[in-house]
This record gives structure tokens, sequence and C-alpha cells, in this order.
């Protein structure tokens, strides 16, 4: 049963279609505000409410797509009643093998070894000399750690699926929750992590600087106490680049936190239950990537450790 997307009070419709071109949004009778306003908004507003974790857009593609309208007469016909359930199926396939490309394309950049790292030639360019040299090797390795992230994604899902449906099962005022949409929920929360990843990718860390003396020049003119410009003495040389790894901030901590935020919307359920579900599928995803880490990561060494500190989802 479709909800609204602001207080997820249960609604027989969210809408009223008199034709294909012709609707009108239900308001919701607790909160009095349009039960799902994301029904008539373009898909890049959707993808940015996603980015930034917005629960509404949450319920509306978890519970709200492909519910069926409140119809008048000369509207369109219904549809089948499995026609949303084969959608959900395609949706997850087709957004589970996009995310586990990027994923794979994400530790690639990592795992690759250059060849000649003292040739004079910037990142970009070595990383681009490797490939022309020896292409058949790379391509074996992309294909390795696809096939590696498929299998820890796989055992990731099944964790947290496993975990919530003895959850579920436990607490008495649970909500009837589908399974194929906690994977969807999962899958939806991952666009954060992955989005900020790639841009990471793209646009690497660079060498850090001497922070001090810019800050330095900056505490000069200003009044705070000595005890105040030594916290934010020690609060810039935190954020540097060669302090602070940006990529395990987004990877651990932020993709957690989405992971988290997505299940805890669709289970209406506290933070605490939801972080030891995600607990949960990383134990399984972790023992996975140790299962494979010898295989998808040739020579093991230093190249398996960083594979497996990236399988953290």
């Amino acid at each position: 049963m479709p909800v609204c997307t602001t207080c997820s009070t249960a609604l027989p419709h969210l809408y009223t279609l008199y034709s294909s071109t012709n609707i009108r949004l239900t308001p919701c009778g607790s909160c009095k505000a349009f039960a799902d306003p994301y029904i008539e908004a373009p898909p890049l507003s959707i993808l940015l409410d996603l980015v930034l974790l917005k629960p509404g857009v949450y319920r509306h593609l978890l519970w709200n797509r492909g519910s069926e309208p409140e119809r008048k007469r000369g509207s369109l016909p219904p549809r089948e009643p499995d026609f949303w359930d084969g959608r959900r199926r395609r949706t997850l396939v087709v957004l589970g093998a996009t995310l586990v490309l990027a994923d794979a394309f994400i530790r690639w950049l990592h795992l690759r070894p250059l060849h000649n790292p003292g040739n004079g030639l910037a990142p970009l360019e070595a990383n681009l000399t490797e490939v022309h040299a020896d292409a058949s090797e790379a391509v074996h390795t992309f294909l390795r750690t696809c096939l590696g992230c498929l299998i820890e994604t796989i055992a990731f899902h099944l964790g947290v699926v496993l975990s919530s449906s003895i959850y579920l099962r436990l607490r008495p005022d649970a909500p009837r929750v589908p399974a194929i949409l906690i994977p969807l929920a999962l899958l939806y929360s991952s666009m954060t992590k992955l989005s900020l990843l790639l841009l990471l990718s793209l646009f690497p860390q660079t060498t850090a600087l001497p922070p001090q003396p810019a800050l330095n020049g900056f505490l000069a003119f200003s009044e705070m106490p000595m005890q105040a410009r030594d916290a934010a003495g020690a609060v810039w040389i935190a954020l540097d680049d060669g302090v602070l790894d940006r990529e395990w901030v987004v990877r651990s901590l932020l993709g957690g936190m989405s992971a988290g935020f997505g299940l805890r919307v669709l289970l209406s359920s506290s933070p605490l239950p939801t972080t030891l579900l995600i607990l949960c599928g990383w134990g399984a995803k972790t023992a996975a990537a140790r299962a494979v880490g010898d295989w998808v990561v040739a020579g093991g060494g230093a190249r398996r450790h960083l594979y497996e500190q990236f399988s953290i989802p």
C-alpha cells in the first residue's frame, strides 16, 4: 500500500488519473501535504534528493512507485497486477549491475600496479602508459575485480536481508516489508557513496603541502585565544590530504550511514537496530572479500590489504 512521503501514513491512492496527461495529486489526511509530490518531479530532482538522503524520496521509490491511482471514467485502463513486480526486479538487476561496475572501476583504479613508477610521467599519463603496454593484464584484473565485487555485494545483501527478516519476525509492530525492497533500499543508498567516490577518483588527492604557514598567516590577523588557535591548528592538520584519507571517510563512514539511513526509512526503525543489521551485512561481505581476495588480487601483499580495505560497503 502506498504511503505519504512526509508522514508515512498509509493511503489508498496517491493521485487521481483523468487521462494520460491530466492527474491530480491526493493530499494526505494526516499532515495535509501532498501525499507524493515526487510523482510529478523530474528524474534529476529525484536523483539529487536521493544523493542528499531525503526520506521522502526513499518512500517514493520503495513504496509508492508503481502504485495504482484512482481512475476516473475515460482514463487509461489499469496495468497487469504483476507488471510493477517485474519492473522492480528489472530495476534491482539494472541498478545492481551498474553499481557493481562502478565499484569495480573505482577499485581497479587503485589495484592496478604501475610498471614504470619512476618514469617521470604524471600519474594519469603513467596509468595510460600501463594500459597501452599491458592491456591484457588490465582487462583481466578488471574482470576479476568485477566478479569479486559481485560476490561481495551478494554476500552483503544476503546478510542484511536475513538479519532483517529475523528482526522483523521478532518485532511485534513490524511493518510488512517485501523482501525485494531491502536490497533496493541498500542499492539506492549506495548512490551517495559511489557518486562521491567517482568524483574522488577523477580528482585524486594531491601531494600534501605544509599546512602550518597558511594557518599561521590566517591566525595572525585573528583575535582568538591561544587555546582556540591550538585547536584550530590541530583541526587544520587533521584535515590535510596527507593525514585524512577522504576515500576511507566516504566509503566507511558515509557509506555505512547512508545504508543504515535507507534501511531505517524502509523498516521504520530506530538507528540502533539498523546499525546492527548493517554490521551483519558488513561481516558477511568481509568474509567474502577475504575468501576471494587472493584470487582477485594476484600476488597478495599490500594490494590484497588495499582490496580488503575497499571491501567496506
